[in-house]
């Protein structure tokens, strides 16, 4: 319930709430008892006895199942604030309805008694008066119970133990074996503090699990919020989507509209082109052919005059043409008969395939676009780059709700940089999906310093408020190269050539590693993972130094370890090369009450604990804090040693948290993983794998995941150690298998503007045991070799 909301009966008072949602039947004290599941659905006894089976019962209105040991539904708390809505609902409404609850509920009832909790008829009613032990009880008639509010149906309940039924309960019991309200002789006799029992007010526990309810309903409100706003996007971009469909639809009609015009305007052409061809063809072609008839008809002429000469003259007549006769016919043979036609009627379309070729040219003719890209699944990769230079400042990887990775291109992806001086530039985004399969982000750096990109797909922003790069001098950058990627004599390559220029220009410094870049980028997730050395504990002198120690490393024995050799031995904390594993412990004051914290201040468990003082302890966040912070320059080094038993089947519940975190972020609710100011590791039952899986969190975005277990039934247990390296110098946290000497994840760009603080979760008491043991100063043995370029 919210602050300052007031209970309104009449909105729980509707007759839906009030009623068995398999029979219908209104809830009461004897076969129609409600039960609450642990979906905090009620139904009523005896439909839920007609349907468990197997130890198991499936709710009827949300169809989960939930476990009922030895088929006993006693197990199932019974949801006595229903019942007394039925009442309340019946004196107000339905008064005819009720029956008597002393004898045959058939008999209507005239009076309640207000001690005993029940409605009586008049015949009950009146023994109830005559009998000793209750004829002092306050007995009203039902009519005039309709003046009353709720409160007044409230029934106090007594103690079922034999003698102490007259007795109240006044007390809780605490102890493992118990946790249940208690009378007050209860707590003289069989819950005495001198055995062991923990015994508390039962209004003070009643206040502080109200406390934790609020603040879980305010958790639970918060994520209704959420799911109702995705709910609303859905429906929003499934709305937009048929919208998108039709205009989309619209768009490849008006685009092979616009290809059939195209088609036509080409066919008209190669037409056009056709006739012209054939005319000029048919004009030289009839050229020709008239001048062959014009000759044809001089030799057919002169053929039949010379025949008619030759038939019809006498020899006189024949002397006097015969010299015209000569001359023509003379003329006649030498002529040239042009046989061959100057032109063939060679005209033919050549379609070259044309068939073939548009039908593959027209399957690549336009597109459908769309994009399976899961926003929150990007994974940006951001590297310092040179002042005054064009040059990639971050590599950017779509990929799908399932993690795996994409290479659609034509994604719509903007990038706007924020510099040192509040500035705001867009940088050039390039599309490498067909070689990469990513998209290249080049920027132009004009000032030196931080630079803060917001990445921008479909409109949205992927990580806000976005990730970071430098702006470097060129000359910095090729030393950090020499630095961390000198190749060795077995292996060189073109990074010798930055090696001369660094030893003849720069000159050599003292090593460190490149500075961060993004969160949720680690190489070993594609690669997978990748083995790490172990660094020995070193003897020589320190060189990141914890406040308030002293340091002593002069070689008094000239063995070549002197005092330092002996500190390493003695003191709390261990030194390997630049790592320092400080002694820290869990600050057992933090602790939640619904956790606890052991002895020696090493281990957290997920079972209920006694807080020393509740001013101090923790009250949303399930878990405690470490009693240092991280907060200067240097690396540090801790170890968890893990262990789970799944005691129950376990759904999507949360099993333990390790995490760095703001303080000031650590109570604001039950986990960390949703703050902007919070890098967590988390084990919970993965829905996808089905098992339980690793994963790594910040701002509420899943970076990573991996199985830890095959499968996760009861039964199912894990024992493992994982090693947690800060960084505050680089701004980055490794996560390591230190049990296999592999890296799970690196977080990258870590804010360490502030401190902070280490803090221990572990959750879900009802389903698994949980324990964390922090493993400290000289109690870690070695430390994996983790390269900050991995």
């Amino acid at each position: 319930m919210e602050k300052g909301k007031v209970f309104n009966a009449d909105d729980a008072l509707q007759e839906d709430n009030l009623k068995c949602p398999v029979c219908k039947n209104y809830y009461d004290t004897r076969e129609r008892n409600p039960h609450i599941l642990h979906c905090l659905h009620s139904t009523c006894h005896a439909c839920l006895q007609s349907r468990v089976r197997a130890e198991m019962i499936q709710c009827p209105v949300c169809s989960e199942v939930h476990e009922v040991p030895n088929n006993d539904l006693q197990v199932l708390p019974v949801d006595h604030a229903r019942q007394h809505l039925v009442k309340f609902f019946k004196v107000r409404n339905r008064t005819s309805e009720i029956g008597c609850d002393s004898c045959d509920p058939r008999n209507r009832a005239t009076h309640r008694c207000k001690e005993c909790d029940e409605f009586l008829c008049g015949v009950c009613t009146e023994a109830h008066k005559r009998t000793k032990v209750t004829k002092a009880h306050n007995v009203l008639n039902v009519d005039s119970l309709r003046r009353l509010t709720l409160d007044e149906f409230h029934h106090k309940r007594t103690c079922p133990v034999p003698d102490h039924e007259d007795q109240h309960f006044s007390f809780y019991c605490y102890s493992k074996n118990c946790d249940l309200p208690i009378c007050s002789l209860c707590a003289v006799n069989e819950h005495n503090k001198a055995d062991g029992h923990d015994i508390r007010n039962i209004n003070d526990v009643y206040l502080e699990n109200k406390r934790v309810v609020e603040s879980l309903m305010i958790d639970v409100t918060h994520k209704k919020t959420l799911a109702d706003e995705a709910i609303q996007s859905i429906e929003d971009e499934i709305q937009n989507l048929y919208i998108k469909e039709s205009s989309t639809d619209e768009d490849i009609d008006q685009a092979f509209l616009a290809c059939q015009k195209q088609l036509e305007k080409r066919k008209n052409e190669l037409k056009e082109k056709l006739a012209a061809t054939s005319k000029a063809k048919k004009k030289g072609m009839e050229s020709q052919l008239d001048k062959l008839i014009s000759e044809k008809n001089s030799l057919d002429h002169a053929a039949k005059f010379s025949s008619n000469v030759l038939g019809y003259s006498d020899a006189t007549e024949f002397l006097q043409v015969k010299d015209a006769l000569f001359g023509r016919l003379g003329e006649l043979k030498e002529l040239e008969v042009d046989q061959r036609p100057h032109n063939k009627a060679d005209i033919k379309f050549h379609s070259h395939k044309m068939i073939d070729a548009f039908q593959k040219f027209s399957n690549k003719m336009g597109e459908v676009w769309s994009t399976t890209a899961f926003i929150p699944n990007t994974k940006i990769q951001t590297y310092d780059i040179g002042l005054g230079r064009e040059e990639t400042a971050m590599m950017i990887t779509l990929h799908d709700y399932e993690r795996r990775p994409l290479a659609e291109p034509g994604v719509d992806i903007k990038v706007e940089v924020t510099g040192p001086l509040g500035k705001k530039q867009r940088a050039n985004v390039v599309d490498l999906t067909e070689s990469e399969g990513a998209y290249k982000v080049l920027f132009q750096g004009t000032k030196l310093g931080d630079h803060r990109a917001s990445v921008f797909i479909l409109g949205l922003p992927v990580i806000d408020p976005g990730v970071m790069f430098k702006v470097r001098r060129q000359t910095d950058l090729e030393a950090d190269v020499l630095r961390d990627y000198e190749p060795t004599a077995e292996k060189e390559g073109p990074l010798s050539k930055v090696k001369a220029k660094v030893d003849s220009g720069v000159g050599k410094t003292k090593k460190q590693t490149p500075s961060a870049s993004d969160i949720g980028s680690t190489s070993n997730e594609q690669n997978g993972f990748k083995p790490l050395k172990i660094h020995e504990a070193e003897t020589k002198k320190d060189e990141f130094m914890l406040p308030g120690l002293k340091y002593d490393d002069d070689d008094d024995d000239g063995t070549g370890e002197g005092k330092a050799a002996e500190k390493n031995r003695t003191r709390s904390y261990r030194v390997f090369g630049d790592i320092i594993c400080p002694d820290f412990m869990l600050d057992a004051a933090s602790c939640h009450p619904q956790n606890m914290v052991t002895a020696d201040s090493r281990t957290l468990k997920n079972v209920r604990g006694r807080t020393a003082n509740l001013g101090t302890a923790l009250k949303n966040y399930r878990g405690a804090i470490g009693t240092r912070a991280f907060s200067q320059s240097g690396r540090f080094y801790f170890e968890v040693v893990v262990y789970f038993f799944i005691k129950r089947q376990l759904r999507n519940d949360l099993i333990f948290e390790v995490a760095i975190a703001r303080k000031s972020e650590i109570d604001k609710n039950y986990t960390v993983d949703g703050s902007p100011y919070a890098y967590t590791v988390c084990a919970r039952r993965c829905p996808l794998c089905r098992t339980v899986c690793i994963m790594t969190f910040h701002n509420g975005v899943r970076l990573y995941h991996l199985p830890l277990t095959e499968n996760s039934p009861p039964g199912t247990t894990l024992r493992t150690t994982i090693g947690f390296l800060v960084d505050i110098k680089q701004k980055q946290w490794f996560i390591v298998d230190a049990k296999n000497r592999r890296l799970f994840y690196r977080f990258k760009n870590i804010d360490t503007s502030k401190p902070l603080w280490p803090v221990f979760g572990a959750y879900s008491t009802e389903y698994v045991s949980v324990s964390l043991a922090l493993k400290t100063g000289k109690d870690v043995q070695a430390v994996p070799d983790i390269p900050s370029d991995v």
